[in-house]
């Protein structure tokens, strides 16, 4: 059994603009161990999200391989991956995406009431705990339209951790927010790894990235730099040691 829970190896991913193929991940490869923070970092068009998706399994790969807890990706069936997802993953975005005519409770719970089959009282059980680890209890039996932005990201945060999944994935989860509120939702995030969980989220923002342990820059599909950031440093010198990469790579 590998250490890793993500290996991509040597992946390559086009897209076909006028007519010519446009290489967005060139030949990539990267491993995160099982328990890793790792913001993915780079300017528009370096393939942040592009490689996000790939390593999850929601887009295809052109050559090369993606393992997921030695899974390979590039030969799953659609069934094998729906599953690998529901089970194993979870996902943030930028804009949460709730249901308006369902409250908060309901709209954390619907995917697991729609293919867990599972008693719907432990549903809401599990729901409610995370609630309470995220300090949102409160927003249960609120309407999507009466809560913040904030208060919608930590939702969907519990939305993503239902079901104990083994990674994370967020993509820009702060890009909508303001400092405070995006500082918050970080914190979030550090608990969720530190109680065992891999994060890999994709930020523009040098302090979002400073709450991760490792952060990859990418340039044109491929790694310019892997840094790990020391455990030693306070959150505003991680900050800047990351601000100081993005300004030596041009960032």
């Amino acid at each position: 059994m590998s250490t890793f829970i993500i290996e991509a190896r040597d992946i390559r991913k086009s897209f076909s603009s006028d007519g010519e193929p446009n290489v967005v991940l060139n030949n990539f490869s990267l491993t995160i161990a099982l328990g890793e923070f790792v913001a993915i970092m780079g300017p528009s068009g370096s393939g942040k999200s592009t490689l996000l998706f790939a390593l999850s399994g929601i887009d295809t790969i052109d050559s090369g391989e993606v393992l997921f807890d030695d899974k390979n990706l590039a030969t799953a069936s659609e069934n094998e991956l729906a599953d690998l997802r529901r089970e194993q993953m979870g996902f943030v975005f930028q804009q949460p995406t709730m249901l308006k005519n369902l409250n908060i409770l309901d709209n954390i719970i619907l995917p697991s009431m729609n293919t867990r089959r599972s008693d719907r009282d432990l549903i809401v059980e599990e729901a409610r705990s995370i609630m309470a680890d995220l300090s949102i209890s409160h927003l249960e039996d609120r309407e999507i339209t009466q809560t913040s932005g904030g208060e919608l990201q930590r939702a969907a945060i519990a939305r993503a951790l239902m079901g104990s999944p083994k990674v994370i994935f967020g993509d820009e989860p702060t890009g909508a927010l303001n400092t405070k509120t995006a500082d918050e939702i970080m914190e979030a995030f550090e608990q969720i790894n530190q109680s065992g969980t891999t994060v890999v989220l994709v930020t523009h923002d040098a302090r979002v990235a400073s709450r991760a342990g490792r952060v990859v820059f990418m340039r044109d599909g491929k790694i310019a730099e892997d840094v790990l950031l020391s455990e030693g440093l306070s959150l505003d010198e991680r900050r800047d040691a990351v601000a100081r990469q993005m300004n030596g790579l041009g960032i």
